[in-house]
């Protein structure tokens, strides 16, 4: 654990209510197949999925403080979570992201130059902090021709319905809203499927159904239940077995 660990564990708690209310946002596999599984597609509809490249070490700081600033502002309800005012926050998150984002590694420190810390709990909740101000941007500035007419997204992982021959120009759009930094990759639908998340969405005519995604490598070999496993008790050594408790 850093030196920050525990700090950004209080202040991820603080930020957590801010973000996850837009209609897009997914918050498990489970319930993007739900909402999908509701969803018609024309005709002339795919599927696509986008992703950002490392995203986590990609995050611009300084710009998603700026963001978080103002949401800190507009919550009326941060009195009750923490006596912290939001310039406060907004400099331990600062602290925690870009003064304190070092480590010691043989004798000499290394200070990150850019991104967010990959292991800190801050990561997430500000990655998600980006992406929700990214999502409202690109729907504001895009040309409404080429939006997609479903947008699911979990953190990074977006899932679209769009019109076929569109998906390269809103590819192209969502590399321009931050192209020094972040860039998008896109996946087409193969022979009317495509993996998302844990899902594979299939689709059948003018629905969807979905089934469990299992990678090519998959080889249906688990661990059996029975196996030993360190116990909570034996700390003495890493290498003490005994039976599992369940």
């Amino acid at each position: 654990q850093s030196i920050t660990y525990e700090l950004s564990s209080y202040l991820k708690s603080i930020i957590q209510p801010l973000v996850g209310k837009r209609d897009s946002a997914i918050a498990n596999c489970k319930k993007f197949v739900e909402q999908i599984r509701l969803f018609e597609i024309s005709l002339n509809g795919i599927l696509v999925s986008y992703d950002v490249k490392g995203l986590i070490t990609s995050v611009p700081i300084p710009h998603t403080l700026n963001i978080l600033q103002e949401l800190l502002y507009a919550d009326s309800a941060l009195p009750t979570r923490t006596k912290l005012s939001p310039f406060q926050i907004i400099q331990l998150v600062s602290f925690c992201m870009i003064e304190g984002n070092f480590f010691h590694f043989q004798g000499d420190f290394f200070k990150q130059k850019g991104g967010a810390p990959m292991g800190s709990p801050l990561c997430p909740v500000l990655a998600e902090v980006f992406m929700e101000h990214s999502e409202e941007k690109a729907f504001s500035e895009a040309n409404k021709n080429i939006l997609p007419r479903l947008f699911k997204r979990y953190v990074d992982d977006i899932f679209v319905i769009i019109e076929s021959g569109r998906e390269d120009t809103f590819l192209n759009f969502l590399n321009m809203l931050f192209p020094n930094t972040i860039s998008f990759t896109m996946e087409k639908d193969f022979s009317g499927k495509l993996p998302f998340l844990d899902s594979l969405v299939i689709r059948m005519l003018e629905r969807l159904k979905t089934n469990v995604y299992r990678k090519p490598t998959h080889s249906d070999r688990y661990i059996t239940f029975l196996v030993p496993s360190p116990t909570l008790r034996d700390e003495r050594s890493h290498l003490g077995y005994g039976k599992a408790r369940y």
